[in-house]
């Protein structure tokens, strides 16, 4: 039997207690409290770190038996954004050192989510003497490359090469995202471990309501540009009148209005519902309720929707983004579109919604996705990482 590990998880710009769907909020987050939950569960001891611009430093609580979430205070406000917490780096890692040495821990590993919160944990693991792994969750030098509205500055790109070829490993969560990130960091330690869904909270749900009589597509997501909701706004242009789609997801009135505009400017107008963010334990029900649920990104590292819609037994049409090619069985139980397009993500949509509806099967595609296998999978690297060098012997 391997030893329990105590693990420092930093995922400083975001919450993993953030509302799904906000600017800042969403698969990572999910990712990040179900990792470190589960991990607790196979008995394990983890910290999650956490510094969103805007917070007060809430100290901290329990989120689970054996997980804790340490909140510390960034120094930024909301409104100067994720960006300025590179600045305050330092402090937070050196916050992070205090609350350790307080509390007298020795921490195995450090495992950060998303390129500032590595910058803290190089520090981190370089001061503590333990292995660093690093899952970026999207590429900056892919966002650029596709010039989808997304552009992120150069400092980012530079810091994630650089932070891909010194981390002890890089975790990605697709095969997809493997090529992309030995593409922009040749050389990088990658090795591939997916996200995980919740097979309990993810099932079928018989009483789901929707449109009386009409095709009904499900959009979950943020609204913004790289998530492609213009995309399928355009591509239900092209698929008839008769069609709904909910879009859920955003913040309120200022994606309410974006979804707004963009259904006027494809002329659908009249065909979509903006139901807002939606918490995780609502979302069985709509996935439910949809006779496609349907992911347009241009880009997305993993994409998390899939698995969840899949889980409750509804066919899928995707983008080749992300896990879509590994979890997406073509004519069983969702549809690829060939093309970031509204005309291929159209016949996608079109093709899922002739399937046959068999929720026992479509479920049963996901199975091998499950939380408690996944989270195996990464208490395997880790313990690779931290397993002690042989001793050599005396000659």
């Amino acid at each position: 039997m391997r030893p329990s590990l105590r693990i420092a998880l930093l995922c400083l710009h975001s919450s993993p207690l953030g509302s799904l769907g906000a600017r800042d909020t969403g698969g990572m987050s999910v990712v990040v409290r179900e990792t470190a939950r589960h991990l607790a569960q196979m008995g394990h001891r983890v910290d999650v770190f956490t510094s969103p611009p805007g917070s007060r430093g809430a100290g901290m609580r329990v989120l689970a038996p054996g997980v804790r979430l340490v909140e510390i205070e960034p120094g930024v406000s909301a409104r100067a954004g994720k960006l300025a917490l590179r600045a305050r780096v330092p402090e937070v890692a050196a916050a992070v050192e205090t609350f350790r040495r307080r509390n007298g821990l020795a921490y195995d590993l450090a495992h950060s989510h998303y390129w500032l919160s590595a910058l803290a944990g190089e520090r981190l693991a370089a001061r503590w003497g333990v292995p660093h792994a690093i899952t970026f969750h999207t590429l900056a030098a892919v966002k650029n490359r596709l010039g989808c509205g997304e552009d992120e500055p150069r400092v980012r790109q530079d810091e994630e090469a650089r932070l891909g070829r010194t981390a002890d490993r890089v975790i990605v969560p697709s095969l997809r995202e493997a090529g992309e990130l030995e593409r922009c960091c040749p050389g990088a330690p990658v090795q591939v471990v997916p996200c995980g869904v919740d097979l309990e909270r993810f099932r079928p749900v018989a009483s789901a309501p929707r449109p009386h009589g009409r095709p009904l597509v499900l959009y979950v997501g943020r609204i913004t540009p790289v998530k492609g909701l213009d995309l399928l706004l355009a591509s239900l242009a092209r698929l008839g009148p008769d069609i709904r789609l909910w879009v859920v997801g955003g913040e309120g009135s200022a994606d309410a209005a974006r979804v707004e505009a963009w259904a006027r400017q494809a002329g659908v107008e009249g065909q979509v519902r903006y139901l807002g963010p939606r918490g995780h334990d609502r979302l069985p029900a709509l996935y439910s309720a949809a006779d496609a649920v349907v992911v347009p990104s241009r880009y997305e590292s993993f994409g998390l929707v899939i698995l969840e819609a899949l889980a409750t037994g509804t066919p899928v049409a995707s983008t080749r983004v992300g896990v879509a090619e590994e979890a997406i069985r073509p004519g069983e139980n969702g549809c690829l579109a060939h093309a970031a397009d509204p005309d291929a993500l159209a016949e996608a949509v079109r093709s899922a919604l002739a399937l046959p509806r068999l929720p026992g099967r479509i479920r049963g595609s996901v199975a091998r996705f499950s939380w408690d296998r996944v989270t195996g999978d990464l208490a395997a690297v880790y313990h690779e990482l931290v397993r002690p060098a042989p001793v050599a012997a005396f000659s």
